[in-house]
């Protein structure tokens, strides 16, 4: 029978947890090395209703990519998140920084995937940074919907109306990677979707002739939940794995 530290090691050998950023936490966060795992739930991030919805499914496991704990914790009183896991007897894994920069299967990689980018490439070894090309040449408002299609956000922002060149290289970085618009700027590549761009990388971007687009932080990275389900399941025959179908449009 599986254990909680069989799909440690197993994420380990895809997205090694070394290798995530110094200021992150990530691994077994909460629970039991050596307990017996029939259900896993695979969500984003821990939520009241997430736990909710492992209670139901019977998950002695939740895998998650945001960490339950981040920063130095000081007490954890009966109505904390934490404290419910504990009391439940729910382990906890998280993949973040580290399932960021995985090649080839990460957080990025799903990203391009989820917008059909072609001749998916890496920027840099060290940054959590995929490029591509599009199926087909668009104009900047076509790619903004496009995006806006693909990821089922629609809410998505960018600057395409400032932007008159056609857009056939992307460059893709879930979650907050607004930092890296003059990187990508830089690069020569047409556009950079990420999920948190700043004002003023806004305003840089547009210096820059590159089309920057906020599609969200939870559309940018909920797209590797279920591709890491699958993977999980094809590895771990003796467990139920679940996709969460708690959602937010944060």
């Amino acid at each position: 029978m599986s254990q909680v530290r069989d799909f440690y090691d197993f994420i380990d050998s895809f997205a090694p947890f070394d290798t995530a950023m110094d200021f992150d936490n990530v691994g077994l966060l909460i629970g039991d090395k050596n307990q017996i795992v029939k259900n896993v739930l695979v969500a984003l991030d821990i939520t009241k209703e997430v736990i909710d919805e492992a209670k139901r499914l019977d998950a002695q496991l939740i895998i998650t990519h945001h960490p339950i704990i981040f920063n130095p914790m000081k007490r954890i009183p009966s109505d904390d998140l934490r404290y419910q896991l504990i009391i439940s007897q729910i382990s906890v894994i998280s993949a973040h920084t580290n399932l960021d920069l995985a090649q080839p299967f990460g957080v990025n990689t799903a990203l391009a995937d989820a917008l059909e980018l072609k001749n998916q490439a890496i920027i840099e070894p060290s940054l959590p940074i995929v490029t591509g090309t599009l199926p087909h040449e668009m104009n900047a408002e076509e790619f903004q919907e496009y995006v806006s299609l693909k990821l089922s956000n629609p809410r998505v922002r960018s600057n395409y109306n400032k932007i008159q060149k056609n857009i056939s290289t992307v460059a893709v970085g879930g979650g907050a990677c607004g930092e890296f618009v003059g990187l990508i700027a830089q690069s020569g590549i047409d556009a950079f979707v990420t999920g948190e761009i700043k004002h003023h990388e806004f305003l840089m971007a547009i210096d820059d002739g590159l089309l920057a687009v906020d599609a969200g932080h939870y559309y940018t990275e909920n797209v590797v939940i279920k591709p890491l389900a699958n993977k999980l399941a094809e590895h771990f025959c003796d467990v139920k794995v679940h996709i969460s179908t708690v959602e937010n449009d944060y």
